[in-house]
């Protein structure tokens, strides 16, 4: 057989080097619309994160605006909303309106209590939230007989006492922002505050 009768006769091979070539771009084509397909998934997650936490500032920001019954409403979604709902509710326990208080401690109390349940690291990220939270709005209470002081003094407590069950360090950020709160109240002691303070042992809890 001479060369060219050799460049006439059909490749044998040539259908599955074919198939190969096909079925490489089909694979590559899978992976394309894969790649823009996670993509998609990514940008839409993220920005249902954001619209939910802008949602969630918008009720903390026109809070004090609502009526009775839309708070009782705003709290109800601050609740489900997990770590995100948190500044929320403990700025509710401020409000005026002794009944939506009342209930925003009942609603962080529950949380206080899911928190025991959880992982120590996610559980962590929350009472340091809700501990910062706390602090800041007992510095708008001047009144230590109101209703509200009560709650929050309440809250601080029962939260100190689960961050010591749990074996936290003394030096940890949330238990040091529960403590502030906790001495804030004027009507314990001031000489039993002075002396555990400064013998490096945790605060008394009630």
């Amino acid at each position: 057989m001479d060369d060219s009768e050799l460049q006439r006769t059909p490749n044998p091979f040539s259908a599955f080097a074919a198939t190969r070539a096909e079925s490489r771009r089909h694979l590559a084509a899978s992976a394309k619309w894969l790649l823009i397909a996670i993509g998609l998934f990514c940008v839409l997650t993220i920005s249902q994160v954001y619209l939910h936490r802008a949602k969630l500032s918008g009720i903390v920001n026109g809070f004090s605006q609502q009526s009775s019954t839309e708070k009782v409403r705003q709290l109800e979604q601050l609740h489900a909303s997990d770590m995100d709902g948190i500044d929320g509710l403990v700025s509710a326990l401020c409000d005026e309106k002794t009944d939506v208080s009342a209930m925003a401690a009942e609603m962080l109390a529950d949380l206080n209590r899911q928190w025991t349940t959880m992982p120590a690291d996610r559980a962590a990220e929350r009472r340091t939230v809700f501990a910062n939270a706390l602090e800041r709005v007992a510095s708008q209470l001047d009144d230590r007989t109101d209703s509200r002081w009560v709650q929050i003094q309440s809250l601080a407590h029962h939260a100190a006492q689960n961050l010591i069950d749990s074996s936290c360090r003394i030096d940890d950020p949330a238990y040091q922002s529960l403590m502030k709160v906790i001495a804030a109240d004027e009507s314990r002691p001031s000489d039993t505050l002075s002396d555990v303070s400064t013998s490096g042992n945790p605060l008394p809890i009630d």
